[in-house]
C-alpha cells in the first residue's frame, strides 16, 4: 500500500485518514499586494519588498512566542544562600539590514515569491494532527469553521487571537490507507513530530 504525502487541493482531497500539518506561508503575490502575472512597476516592486520584510518580521515574532519563567537557587544541600528569578524567551537571529540590502538587487519579485512559496513546508509546522475515524477533508473544514466562529480553545481561535488570516496557512497531508491504519501507530508518529517540530499552535 502506498502512503501519499501531498499539498492538496482541498476540494479534491479524499476522505482518507492520515496525518496533517498546517504551515505558515512565507509569502505569495496576494500577500505582497501583487496581482496577476503582469509587468509590475518599480513602485509596486518596492512596495512588495517592504511588505515582504514586514511579513518576515511578523513570522519571526510568531515563532518567538515562547516565554520562560522560573527560579534558580544556589546553595549547599538545604542551606540556600542565593535565589534568582529568571525570565527568558526564544529569539530568532535575523539581520534585517542584511535582508533589505539583498532585496535591493532582486528585480524579479514574481520568481522570488515562487521560490519562497515552495519553501513553506520547510517552516516549522504551526499545528500537527491526525485523523483516524474522520477524513482529512472533514477535519480541514472543521478547523476552518472553528476559525470562522472563533471557537474557544481551538487551533482556529488561537490563530485568530494572534491576528492571522486563514489564507496565511498552507495545508499538508500524509494520506494513510485505511487497510494499514492503526491508531497507536499514527499517534506514535504524531508524538515524534510534536517533539521535534514543536508546533506552537497545537497547544492551548
Amino acid at each position: 500500500m502506498k502512503i501519499q504525502l501531498e499539498k492538496p487541493d482541498i476540494n479534491s482531497l479524499p476522505e482518507s485518514p492520515g496525518l496533517y500539518t498546517f504551515h505558515l506561508k512565507i509569502a505569495d503575490l496576494a500577500i505582497l499586494g501583487l496581482r496577476g502575472n503582469a509587468d509590475f512597476t518599480n513602485g509596486e516592486i518596492n512596495n512588495a519588498k517592504l511588505k515582504l520584510l514586514k511579513r518576515i518580521n511578523r513570522l519571526k515574532k510568531i515563532y518567538e512566542v515562547k516565554n520562560y519563567k522560573g527560579k534558580l537557587s544556589v546553595g549547599d544541600g538545604d542551606r540556600v544562600s542565593e535565589k534568582y528569578k529568571l525570565e527568558a524567551k526564544t529569539e530568532i537571529s535575523l539581520k534585517f539590514e542584511f535582508l533589505k540590502n539583498r532585496l535591493e538587487f532582486i528585480d524579479d519579485i514574481s520568481n522570488l515569491v515562487k521560490i519562497l512559496n515552495s519553501l513553506n513546508f520547510l517552516m516549522p509546522p504551526l499545528y500537527v494532527g491526525i485523523t483516524v475515524n474522520q477524513g482529512l477533508k472533514t477535519r480541514y473544514w472543521q478547523h476552518k469553521r472553528n476559525y470562522e466562529k472563533n471557537e474557544s480553545g481551538t487551533f482556529g481561535s488561537r490563530l485568530k487571537s494572534d491576528g492571522l488570516l486563514w489564507s496565511d496557512l498552507e495545508f499538508h497531508t500524509v494520506i494513510i490507507p485505511s487497510s494499514i491504519m492503526e491508531k497507536s501507530t499514527v499517534q506514535f508518529c504524531e508524538s515524534l513530530i510534536h517533539a521535534f517540530g514543536r508546533p506552537i499552535y497545537s497547544y492551548s
